[in-house]
């Protein structure tokens, strides 16, 4: 299975990995949307990934990393390029501020985002 990751792309002239983010968590194909990725580090760093583990290879090269691995595979130290390697955000202590209207016992109470400290 984690043989595929290396093989080259037949369908596609662009070889170049895309990363999509969704709520399940990074998802690294060679096809589909997403951020383009050009680390020669990748692929070496998928196959690690799963076998740790951490992540699963889906049908074809897809390789999903959930969050819960995503920030396990940070905490480790062999991992300290995985970031910049996956082009992941930067890190920030910013916290939500949150601002209500009316109480709450009130039919019209609300609770929403007012900005961030």
């Amino acid at each position: 299975m984690v043989f595929g990751l290396f093989k080259k792309a037949q369908v596609s002239s662009d070889n170049s990995w895309r990363r999509r983010l969704s709520d399940q968590g990074v998802h690294i194909d060679r096809e589909g949307g997403g951020a383009h990725l050009h680390g020669e580090l990748l692929p070496g760093y998928l196959a690690q990934l799963i076998d740790d583990g951490l992540a699963e290879q889906a049908a074809g090269t897809e390789v999903l990393i959930p969050w819960s691995a995503v920030y396990d595979a940070i905490r480790s130290p062999g991992y300290d390029e995985l970031p910049a390697v996956l082009d992941l955000p930067s890190f920030t202590d910013s916290a939500v501020a949150l601002q209500s209207r009316n109480s709450l016992t009130d039919a019209d109470f609300s609770i929403a985002v007012s900005g961030w400290r």
